[in-house]
Order: structure tokens, then C-alpha cells, then sequence
């Protein structure tokens, strides 16, 4: 019984010498009985099995059978294997036994060619077949296949280098002999590289069939550089058909260029909007050179009017950088608001072949506001000192293209609120207002300010006119205590302003600055001079305690025979309109001048003094003409009120008893003795005082007096001229106390050079005493020895009284005066200017 068996094997490669040793008969004929081996392919004996030319990477060839055949007359056994399994394998059973006559099918098959086989190279094996048959126990079958495909060699250049070419020149191609070195054709071409600089050119210009042992025809490679990079690339080859072995892949190339390379930064310079009468900040430009060799450069302008540049050329070197400042032009007064209405271009160029010019805008808008207003001459009238007269209006307009913060301001006291104009014809409201500074009129202007920047010229300023009026809130009178009529006129005062911030204004003689200014007879504000809480005169010279307890003094140092006496406080001038802070003196609550003297009461409420003190009117318990700096009044506290007069000072202390000290003529200590005084002693019979006064004659006319809780006046001193108010006149004096017989009620006591006037419940004012200028104020001249009724006063609510005069503030802070006053003369009370 026949059998047949048909095989499948899987071929893998042999190496080339293992394949050309293995060669065996074709046909194999055993003379056994029992069974006869014959090979056949296609019924014909073979000596061999040839798969021909195999591409390198290409498909798997197909399997090539062969048949064992048992040709004897008996069994044959037999096997078959290969030597070796690379490239070629059997399929199926590789052994068995085959009958008379019987056959069985083998298949060999071959893997993929390796696409690293070289071209020609042979993958061969050998099918070793045994069997029982005597005459031929081992036949062998050799199997080859043969690589084909093309194989390309790079024979020259290997790298195709163009070395150093200056930038933007073309290089002299290099030719490039690319050959087939393979055992069949392929069609080539070569991909162009990725960097732009190198090209490959050959004959045709596209993929070339090119035949075993040819090349590419007429190919070469170019370069044209456009970086100063070293720059490194390929040309890919492109093969169409089987490729084998170490073919070339790629062409390597490589060049650099040679030069600058220039970058510019920033492309464009914008300033913005830049305020009219303005200057930008200068600007930065910076040329950068990315290159190998140096570069040069230089910069203008299209018309080169609003900018300025430094440098305006310059060399870079390889890597480096050089920087111009754009420095902007000053912006006038412009009304050109359109965008970029004064811009520029700045052009840089170089010396870099190929480099065009590198042009810059630069970007600049003049901004600012254009001011408008319809103004006319404002007048405020009359408004206190401190207090903001009512408002006026005016509207501002702005036809320019930024907004703007606006305020008016005025020389003078005149002032606006400030607030925002819109651009584009906005418009703002400013409230407009006089604040006093000074009692009188008052003239100046009032104009717009800004800080912002403007395009057209402010407009112009516009009059004002004011009047500052004085509201009285203290007031105090002090009259030069000098031999003789003429002497005597030379009167002041000064007021403590209400609703001020404690400013003082002065009036009358300034004979010695002691107004606060140079010439002038007021009233005027003191300059330099606010908080202040209490005011004393003394003759010459004004004295003012403030909030923080300081006191501070001006008018004449000087005694009237021109030695300074330190009565201001200091001993470095003689005279002086600046107010100057008293040495040593701290926590003043009040203080009280006199005649050529000045004391403080301080908060611990004791007392200290300071000026001349020639007849001990210090209270420090010496004498001596001037003494220097400020001096403590020993064994005196508990002191509520001063009182400085003409040769020395009285105090309240809180038990409401009376202290006095200094010179003494005519009984002016009030202890009944004759005896002066150079430290404080009681004054008899008063033990209910509320309120002290002193006339601010010299020493030898002075008479006090003393305001008691019950509104009774008790005065004690002089009283040649009826100063002591009793209804007597005499050469003598009062050693101690004696009441007014015609006064009661009284709230105020105050005291002139020769006399006094007291306030009563009713607000009317009565006065005594001395009377040639009329400071009696009842219409006549002559003296007075009782208190007479002061004319047409009826509404007063303070009283002061020094000199030759006498003064009231009424209601609605307006003061009156009569007597000779420094700022008039009258023997009925008159309105005081400004007040």
C-alpha cells in the first residue's frame, strides 16, 4: 500500500560557506532487496535546490518541494534533516518507512532575505537523507538562495564640507560620486535637507534608474549661508527597489556662515500720552549682534525734530550688544492733541550684506487739558477773621484730551476747592471763598492751579476783594508810662481775635514794634503769633501766653533810658516786632504786664516774673535794675489772677485773699504801712476778691483795686486825680482799702494810667479818675472823683482799661473806645476800625 506525505518547512538562512560545502548526487539508487531511495523534483532527480536571486528585504520565496521515492522491492527506512536551520527548514515528518513503490513529498522553505545581506552573498544549507538502503545509506541535497538588491557607496566627498562663507554668498557646489555597488538596478533620488542653506542639484532632477556599478549622474551638493551657525545636515537618499547591505543612507553636509546677524529690541518704542510743557523719560534701544564678526551700525530719524539719539553709531561685537538713549524733546504748549502728533521713526542700518534697514516707531501723544472759565472780579465784603465768607462759584472747562486735577488758589486769602475737569469738554464747579487774614480790606486774585499738565496757557487771574473784620474776644490797653502830656498819648492795645485759632491783632503807637509789624498804627493781625489763651500790655510792649503754656513778648526791651531791662523775656534785643519766647517759662495759664515788668501764672499756680526790678518788683525778695532771665516768686502759690501795674504786681490766691509787692508811695501796697515791698504781702480787709486791676501810671501815681464776690469795689494807692473813685481828690493816698460808695453789681474792674472803670450787671460801664483825653467817656474832659456813666454803652461783655483809654466789647464781638486810643481820639466811646 502506497503513501504519500506531503511536508511544510520554514526556511531560515545558512551562512554562505556552510551552503557551498553542502553539495550531493542528484539521483540516489540503493541496490537493496528490500527498498531503493531515489530523490526526485518534479519526477526528475535532482542534485540540488537553487532558490535564485532573493531580494534583500523583500518578500519570503516561495517553498521548493522534492519526493523520496522507494524504487526497491521491500521497505525503505529513511530520515531526513537539515545541517542547518539560519535561513532553510523542512516541513513535516522528517522520517518513516516508504513501501515498495511508495513516495513521500518534502517542502523547503526559505526566510526574508535580510536587508543586511550584502548583494551576491548565498544563504545556503544541506538536507541530509539517511536510509536502510545499503548502497546509499547518506545522500545529500545542497539548498542555496543568492541576496540581490542594490547597494549604494558614497565614494567621495565623505562629508561634504563647505567650511566659513561669508552670509548670503553662494558656495562652488561640490560634486558627489554616489555608486551601485549592488547586483541590481534601483531607482535614487535624494530628499533635500532639512536646513534651507544646503541644496542637491543632478542631472535630470529627479530619482535616476541607476544600473550595478553606475552613480547619480552629475550630482552635487550646494550651500548658501544664511547663519553664522555651525549648521550640520544630510541629503537623504531616496531608493526605490530592494536596498542591500551597508548601503549609504544619507550624504553628510556641514558649513557655517560668516558675519553679523543684527536684532533690534524693543521693535517699537510707544511713550504714550506725554502731558503738554513735559519731557518723557529717555528711552533704551539696544542692537545686538548674534553673529561672528563685528558689525557697525548707525541711527536717524525721518525728521529728526521731536527726538535725540546717543550714540548714533556704534560697532558691535560678535555676541555683544550697544545700546542709544532715545532722549524725547521737551513737549510745548500745544493744542496738536491727534495721535501719535509727534511721533517719529528711527531708522537703524548696517554694514551686514543683505540686512535691510531696521525701522522703529517711536510713539508719542501730547495730553493735557485746555483750561477755560468765565470769570469776573469777585467781592467778598466783610467776614470775620478765621471764618470762610460765603461761597462764590465759577465753572472750569477742559477741551482737552486729559483729565485734570484743578483747584483755585488766590494771593492773599482767596481760595477754591479743587476737583477733577473731564477731558473732551467736561466741566468742574470750584467753590470760591475769602478767609481773612488780616482786619481791612483786602485785595488779590484768584487763578487756577494744576499740577497736571496743560496745552494751552492758564487763564488769566481774576480780582478779588475782601475786608477782614475783628470779632473781639479779650482786650487789653497800655499806655507809655512817661513824664508829660505828650509822653502819655502814646497809646496801643491789643485784642484776642474770637473764632481765630488764637491769633492777636494790635493797635495804635508802634512807636517800639509792639504791634507785631514795622510802621502803622493798625489794627493789625500779629504775624507768627496763634493759640494763644491770654494778653498783657505794658506800656511799649505786649505779652501773649498760648495753649501749650509758652509766653511770648515783643515791642521795647529798653527802660526810657534805652538800658535793656529783659522785660520781653530775652536779653539779646533791644526792640523787635517778632514775637520772642520767654526764657524759663512753662505751663503759663495767664500772664499780666506793667511797666517795664511781665509775670506768668503757671499751672502748679505759682508765679514768676521778669524785666526790671528796680525797686523790687520781681516779688523774688532783692533789688537790683535788672536782675536777668525770669524770676521765681517765693513763698506764693495757690494764685487764680494777676495784676502787673506801674511799679509792681498783685495776686488772687484761691483763699480770695490779696497779695501785692513792689515800690510803694502813697499806700499802693494796701497793708497799712508806707514801707515798699520786695516779696509779696497780704492786703488788708480783703478776703472775698474775685478780680484785681492796676493803674498803669508810673509807681509814684499807681492805685489798685479789688472786685469782691459781692460786686463792691475796694481801692487802696494814690489819689491825687480821684483815681481811687471815692469822691475825693488829695495829694495822699489810701494805705488800705476803702469801698466805692456808688458802685454795686459790679462783674469787671480795669485800671488806666490815672484811674479806673468797672463793669456792671446791666452791661453798662462807669468810669473815674483822670480825664484830659476824655477816657472817662461820658463827653467831657475834666476830672472825675466818683464813677460816671460811659455814653451810649449798654450791651458790653468786656472791659478793658490802660493809658489814656478805654475800651468795651460789645455784643457781636465789636469793640468801642474812647480816650485817646492810639487809633483815635474821643471822650465818647467809638467804633474801633475793622470791628
Amino acid at each position: 500500500m502506497a503513501l504519500s506525505r506531503k511536508l511544510t518547512v520554514v526556511l531560515t538562512a545558512l551562512s554562505a560557506s556552510l551552503l557551498s560545502a553542502c553539495n550531493g548526487s542528484g539521483v540516489l539508487r540503493s541496490t537493496s532487496t528490500l527498498g531503493e531511495a531515489t530523490i526526485l523534483a518534479e519526477s526528475k532527480p535532482i542534485n540540488g535546490i537553487d532558490f535564485g536571486a532573493v531580494d534583500c528585504g523583500g518578500a519570503v520565496p516561495e517553498g521548493k518541494g522534492f519526493t523520496i521515492r522507494n524504487d526497491g522491492g521491500g521497505p525503505l527506512k529513511w530520515s531526513a534533516d537539515l545541517d542547518s536551520t539560519e535561513y532553510f527548514s523542512l516541513a513535516g515528518d522528517h522520517g518513516g518507512t516508504l513501501e515498495a513503490g511508495e513516495e513521500v513529498l518534502l517542502v523547503v522553505l526559505a526566510q526574508k532575505m535580510p536587508s543586511a545581506s550584502n548583494a551576491g552573498a548565498v544563504k545556503s544549507a544541506s538536507i541530509h537523507v539517511t536510509t536502510d538502503d545499503a548502497a546509499r545509506p547518506e545522500i545529500y541535497v545542497p539548498i542555496k538562495a543568492t541576496a540581490q538588491g542594490a547597494t549604494f557607496e558614497l565614494i567621495a566627498p565623505t562629508l561634504a564640507d563647505f567650511g566659513s562663507l561669508p552670509l548670503g554668498k553662494a558656495a562652488t557646489p561640490i560634486p558627489v560620486t554616489l555608486k551601485n555597488v549592488g547586483n541590481a538596478p534601483a531607482k535614487l533620488g535624494i530628499a533635500a535637507p532639512g536646513d534651507t542653506q544646503f541644496t542637491f542639484e543632478w542631472t535630470g532632477g529627479a530619482a535616476v534608474e541607476v544600473a550595478p556599478g553606475d552613480g547619480l549622474p552629475g550630482l552635487a551638493a550646494n550651500f548658501s549661508a544664511t547663519t553664522t551657525n555651525t549648521s550640520n545636515a544630510a541629503g537623504i537618499l531616496q531608493v526605490e527597489g530592494a536596498v542591500c547591505g551597508a548601503s549609504a543612507t544619507t550624504i553628510p553636509l556641514r558649513g557655517q556662515g560668516l558675519g553679523g546677524i543684527v536684532g533690534v529690541s524693543p521693535g517699537t518704542v510707544d511713550l504714550g500720552k506725554v502731558g503738554c510743557n513735559t519731557q518723557a523719560d529717555a528711552q533704551i534701544v539696544t542692537v545686538y549682534n548674534s553673529g561672528n564678526l563685528v558689525l557697525t551700525w548707525k541711527a536717524d530719524f525721518k525728521d529728526g525734530t521731536n527726538f535725540k539719539i546717543s550714540p548714533s553709531g556704534g560697532a558691535v561685537p560678535p555676541g555683544g550688544s550697544s545700546q542709544l538713549i532715545l532722549t524725547p524733546k521737551k513737549l510745548g504748549m500745544t493744542t496738536n492733541l491727534q495721535d501719535n502728533g509727534f511721533g517719529d521713526t528711527l531708522t537703524i542700518t548696517t554694514d551686514i550684506g543683505g540686512d535691510v534697514p531696521h525701522d522703529l516707531p517711536i510713539k508719542q501723544t501730547a495730553a493735557g487739558g485746555i483750561l477755560k472759565w468765565t470769570a469776573t472780579p469777585l467781592e467778598f465784603g466783610q467776614t470775620s477773621i478765621g471764618v470762610a465768607s460765603a461761597a462764590k462759584f465759577v465753572t472750569i472747562t477742559n477741551d482737552g484730551n486729559l483729565a485734570i486735577k484743578v483747584g483755585v488758589n488766590g494771593t492773599g486769602q482767596f481760595s477754591g476747592t479743587e476737583g477733577i475737569v473731564p477731558s473732551g469738554g467736561g466741566s468742574f464747579v470750584s467753590s470760591i471763598s475769602y478767609k481773612a487774614a488780616n482786619l481791612g480790606p483786602e485785595k488779590g486774585d484768584y487763578v487756577i492751579v494744576t499740577e497736571d499738565p496743560v496745552c494751552a496757557p492758564l487763564p488769566a487771574k481774576v480780582s478779588a476783594t475782601g475786608s477782614g473784620k475783628g470779632s473781639a474776644q479779650k482786650i487789653v490797653l497800655n499806655g507809655m508810662a512817661e513824664r508829660g502830656i505828650a509822653k502819655i498819648s502814646a497809646q496801643s492795645g491789643c485784642i484776642l481775635l474770637a473764632n481765630s485759632g488764637g491769633k492777636v491783632a494790635c493797635f495804635g503807637n508802634n512807636a517800639y514794634r509792639q504791634l507785631g509789624t514795622i510802621g502803622g498804627t493798625g489794627p493789625t493781625v500779629v504775624p507768627n503769633l496763634k493759640d494763644v489763651v491770654s494778653i498783657a500790655g505794658g506800656g511799649d510792649f505786649n505779652c501773649a501766653a498760648d495753649t501749650a503754656g509758652d509766653v511770648y513778648c515783643w515791642g521795647n526791651n529798653r527802660n526810657r533810658n534805652g538800658t535793656r531791662v529783659g522785660k520781653l523775656g530775652v536779653d539779646n534785643v533791644d526792640f523787635t516786632e517778632e514775637p520772642q519766647k520767654v526764657n524759663d517759662v512753662a505751663n503759663a495759664t495767664q500772664v499780666s504786664a506793667g511797666h517795664n515788668m511781665a509775670c506768668a501764672l503757671l499751672a502748679d499756680t505759682t508765679v514768676k516774673c521778669w524785666g526790671s526790678n528796680r525797686h523790687g518788683n520781681l516779688g523774688s525778695g532783692a533789688n537790683g535794675n535788672h536782675l536777668g532771665g525770669t524770676q521765681q516768686v517765693p513763698n506764693l502759690t495757690g494764685v487764680k489772677q494777676l495784676a502787673v501795674g506801674a511799679g509792681g504786681a498783685c495776686a488772687i490766691k484761691d483763699d480770695n485773699t490779696v497779695y501785692c509787692w513792689g515800690r510803694y508811695t502813697r499806700g499802693s501796697i494796701g497793708n497799712g504801712n508806707s514801707d515798699g515791698q520786695t516779696s509779696p504781702v497780704q492786703v488788708s480787709g480783703i478776703n472775698n476778691a474775685m478780680a484785681i486791676s492796676s493803674t498803669t501810671s508810673s509807681a509814684r501815681g499807681a492805685a489798685r483795686c479789688a472786685l469782691g464776690t459781692d460786686g463792691f469795689v475796694r481801692c487802696w494807692g494814690c489819689n491825687r486825680h480821684g483815681q481811687i473813685g471815692d469822691g475825693s481828690s488829695c495829694c495822699g493816698g489810701y494805705f488800705t482799702p476803702v469801698q466805692l460808695p456808688t458802685l454795686s453789681n459790679v462783674t469787671q474792674i480795669s485800671g488806666y494810667r490815672v484811674g479806673g472803670c468797672a463793669l456792671t450787671g446791666d452791661k453798662t460801664v462807669h468810669c473815674w479818675g483822670r480825664n484830659h483825653f476824655g477816657q472817662i467817656g461820658d463827653g467831657t474832659t475834666f476830672e472825675q472823683t466818683l464813677p460816671s456813666t460811659v455814653t451810649g454803652i449798654n450791651d458790653a461783655t468786656e472791659l478793658a482799661a490802660g493809658g489814656s483809654a478805654a475800651c468795651a466789647i460789645v455784643s457781636g464781638g465789636a469793640v468801642k473806645c474812647w480816650g485817646n486810643y492810639g487809633a483815635g481820639s474821643s471822650s465818647t466811646p467809638q467804633n474801633l476800625k475793622y470791628f
